[in-house]
């Protein structure tokens, strides 16, 4: 394993062996790190619905934002609410949507890895 150094005074870069000492202190620190969680990209319409009702999101409220876009973008909003089979966690309809709601990027992850195993 290689170790690149930095003279702060200098700025010279300097690469060198990592000892043995090292390469351990740096395997304790990556097992102390908590594991990247895999989230879904997509879940089933069934499965986001159930998951705000879970959060405790009152199911009208999503209605009531759709209701307030200007058109065309309410009826295409209306059109994927309703009859989408799918939720796909990067669609922009879904990042509005969590946006108006006050969901954050780690809360709608966790929508989509709780919502996966329903």
């Amino acid at each position: 394993m290689k170790i690149k150094e930095i003279n702060v005074i200098t700025g010279e870069i300097t690469e060198r062996n990592a000892t043995p000492e090292e390469v351990k202190q740096m395997q304790d620190l990556e097992q102390q790190l908590p594991a990247q969680r895999h989230v879904p990209q997509v879940i089933t319409n069934r499965q986001f619905r159930l998951m705000l009702i879970n959060m405790g999101v009152d199911l009208q409220l999503i209605t009531d934002e759709i209701n307030k876009l200007p058109e065309p973008y309410k009826q295409q909003a209306w059109v994927s609410w309703e009859y989408a089979p799918t939720f796909e966690r990067g669609n922009e309809m879904v990042q509005q949507l969590a946006d108006r709601l006050g969901i954050d990027a780690n809360i709608l992850d966790t929508i989509f890895v709780e919502g996966e195993r329903l």
